[in-house]
């Protein structure tokens, strides 16, 4: 099982491994990372508030870092209504002019910050617009290191993918659809039991 969200990672990992027999791995903001490739020891975790408010999440910061660096937690919660309208695909000029007055501002108060981890499931999806914004600081994604981890569960075979996904008027099952399209994806979204459900053809595991 991969728990691939930032937030639970940081604050039920601990809890959920105990509570199931299956291996259970786990995505964190790459602090450590993000501070061995800060050329000024300053270095950002970009993550949705109730992340960057915890106490776990401090606590993991402050275990990551030496004495002379220092790690800045950004809410940026109101980038991720970008990734879930759709508006990096649907709007891309307006995604980039919001995403880069976020920048300017995180750099104005924190000039020294020259590595930066999107450290929610749907930044990562906005890095294109990152580097336009800040071309000079390096974004780390923190789902990088979950390929090494899930390396020694990995079996040769075929299988199935099913992607779930809820509904709402707002973003409706056509607007899923119409964002895979735009993504590239062959797949299409059906609904049953209010859930939006994605069946993939066969695949090599």
């Amino acid at each position: 099982m991969i728990l691939a969200s930032n937030a639970p990672g940081v604050v039920v990992l601990g809890p959920l491994r105990t509570a199931v027999s299956a291996p259970v791995i786990g995505v964190f903001p790459p602090v450590a990372e993000a501070l061995a490739a800060s050329k000024t020891g300053m270095v950002a975790v970009l993550g949705v508030r109730s992340m960057v408010t915890s106490e776990a999440m401090r606590a993991h910061a402050d275990s990551q870092r030496a004495a002379d660096s220092e790690v800045t937690l950004v809410n940026a919660s109101s980038l991720v209504d970008l990734v879930e309208s759709f508006a990096l695909l649907s709007e891309p000029d307006r995604t980039q002019r919001v995403v880069s007055a976020f920048i300017a501002d995180l750099r104005d108060a924190h000039p020294d910050i020259d590595v930066m981890t999107m450290s929610s499931t749907h930044l990562p999806w906005l890095k294109p617009f990152f580097t336009v914004a800040a071309p000079a600081v390096a974004f780390l994604d923190p789902a990088d290191s979950v390929l090494e981890q899930l390396a020694p569960h990995v079996s040769e075979g075929t299988g199935r993918t099913r992607c779930i996904a809820t509904a709402t008027p707002a973003l409706t099952p056509a607007d899923f659809n119409a964002a895979l399209a735009a993504l590239g994806t062959p797949h299409k979204a059906a609904i049953k039991d209010s859930l939006a459900h994605i069946i993939m053809q066969p695949t090599p595991a």
